[in-house]
């Protein structure tokens, strides 16, 4: 299934809700801290923070659309959208070093 249309804006204000506790219907990773989740292998760091690719791009759809948006596919080519919108999203071997060089980003 392809990828809602969002922009670069709608991710950044998706990062902002995120991080203001707001999540789609279908999260599922409750008070635990999703980064200790093994079926997350993207994230995609800003401002020294790392997001879930797909719930960010879930929230930024629905800043968009209105809507939740319909299932979609992660990895690679959920990465390469991000990229294409100015973000580096990391693989999990490489969240560390991603948080830290996105410190200061905003």
């Amino acid at each position: 299934m392809s990828l809602p249309p969002v922009t670069r804006g709608d991710v950044l204000e998706a990062m902002r809700r995120f991080d203001q506790g707001e999540r789609s219907p279908i999260w599922r990773v409750s008070d635990k801290d999703w980064t200790d989740v093994d079926r997350h292998h993207w994230a995609v760091p800003h401002g020294g923070q790392l997001y879930p690719v797909k719930e960010i791009i879930r929230l930024a759809a629905r800043t968009t659309t209105g809507e939740w948006p319909a299932t979609f596919w992660g990895g690679t080519g959920t990465a390469r959208f991000l990229r294409r919108l100015g973000f580096t999203p990391a693989r999990r071997a490489d969240w560390a070093s991603a948080r830290q060089a996105s410190r200061g980003m905003e």
